[in-house]
């Protein structure tokens, strides 16, 4: 099939090189010429695994090409796959104008036959508004995200099941044939319901983590230990052992957040917000439990100032270079408010935030930041802490660490370490 993917960030960039590689052809549009600069060498706007090489693969075989026109726009394609990665300003607030008007400006072009497939999140109800505001007669299928930043092309493959949103039912043998070789688990539903399932998951997951968060914090101070608390609650047959349960740190990146918001958005609409307390909640929470790490240490130390911290992982998630929203640049920026001395360590992130100072140093190497360090604080996960075992802690004075997820859990009881995290001590 011929299929446009409009929106190359991270979503479409994935996107477009994963569908190449199942031998459709695809043209890449994003506006912004600089992304598709970069994309014609092979240089994905965000590092995700795999995909760099699927574009260069694909781009050789003359199965994938770039644009930032329309101008050169394809005389037919069987399917717009709309992907932008809608934009979320600091308070979860997302610009859906941004997308929709990007859409706006290939409709004139785009064939009859030719159906829109809508990746973007916005929300319910926004693709029937927008066709009805500007009368359009073209199929619209929502079809919302699943993939996982650091690990996007596995899950683009091995989707456990696809969402597929649709009004048009004649379109579904069409749509069969694009989406059974990724997934051969769909469900059809109505475009809003397919728009209010992301809501609903999403807000979901935002919702379990903060309540783990709250009774882990109910463990610290009776001196239960929450890893057995989510053992026995997992035991449940009405709760069972995939529940999404782990208490750690607080749920970052604007994704979880955004749907939150979008369901607020929905019920003040309607005036319903009185009823949707449990919702308006989950943020509230999150916001509280990201202040684990200052309040612990507030308690350990009299002052952070003049103090040596390691900060563990920047990148909002693992295998991942974007800072957006990490809660390791929040974390930094509230220790560079008390005085306290950073150093750095990230696998792909070489220089210190912006705005931080250039004296702040960046290490891929984990061992390079314990020179003076008296306390470390664990962020994100990476593949080095496999290889950590307490020698590398030898001839050193005892180092304080805060490990919200448990990711050193194996040397936590390390005589040379003062340990503490999320549910425990």
């Amino acid at each position: 099939m011929k299929i446009c993917v409009l929106g190359l960030w991270h979503l479409g960039s994935v996107t477009a090189a994963c569908l190449s590689k199942l031998n459709h052809e695809i043209v890449g549009l994003d506006f912004d010429k600089s992304i598709i600069k970069n994309l014609k060498v092979n240089k994905p706007p965000i590092a995700e695994p795999k995909v760099s090489n699927l574009i260069k693969i694909a781009q050789k075989k003359g199965k994938l090409k770039f644009i930032d026109s329309i101008k050169n726009f394809p005389k037919q394609v069987d399917f717009l796959w709309v992907t932008y990665d809608t934009p979320v300003n600091n308070n979860d607030h997302s610009n859906i104008n941004y997308v929709l008007d990007n859409i706006k400006k290939v409709i004139p072009i785009l064939n009859r036959k030719t159906k829109i497939i809508v990746s973007s999140q916005m929300p319910a109800g926004t693709i029937r508004e927008f066709k009805s505001k500007n009368k359009l007669k073209l199929d619209f299928i929502v079809i919302p995200e699943n993939l996982r930043l650091g690990n996007s092309v596995k899950s683009f493959f091995e989707q456990e099941r696809l969402v597929v949103g649709i009004e048009n039912k004649r379109l579904i043998k069409k749509l069969k044939t694009l989406l059974m070789p990724i997934c051969s688990n769909l469900i059809f539903m109505k475009t809003e319901s397919a728009e209010m399932t992301k809501h609903a998951i999403n807000s979901f997951l935002a919702m379990s983590i903060s309540y783990a968060n709250e009774i882990a914090s109910l463990c610290e101070i009776v001196g239960a230990d929450y890893k057995e608390v989510e053992k026995g609650m997992k035991s449940e047959g009405r709760i069972g052992y995939k529940s999404y349960l782990r208490a750690g740190g607080p749920f970052a990146g604007g994704t979880l957040a955004r749907d939150v918001e979008f369901l607020k958005l929905i019920a003040n609409k309607k005036r319903n917000s009185y009823n949707n307390k449990l919702i308006l909640s989950i943020k509230k929470s999150n916001q509280l439990h990201k202040k684990w790490i200052i309040n612990k240490l507030e308690t350990l130390y009299s002052t952070l100032e003049d103090k040596n911290i390691a900060i563990w992982g920047l990148s909002y998630k693992e295998d991942s270079d974007t800072l957006r929203r990490s809660i390791a640049i929040e974390i930094g920026n509230k220790l560079i408010e008390k005085r306290a001395k950073l150093t750095l360590f990230d696998p792909l992130i070489k220089t210190a935030p912006k705005g931080w100072s250039d004296k702040i140093k960046v290490h891929n190497d984990l061992k390079k930041t314990l020179k003076n360090c008296e306390i470390i604080v664990v962020c994100t996960y990476s593949r080095q802490y496999e290889n950590i075992t307490s020698k590398i802690f030898t001839n050193r004075k005892k180092i304080t660490v805060l490990d919200q997820n448990s990711y050193l859990k194996k040397i936590s009881r390390s005589k040379k370490l003062k340990y503490f995290t999320v549910g425990s001590n």
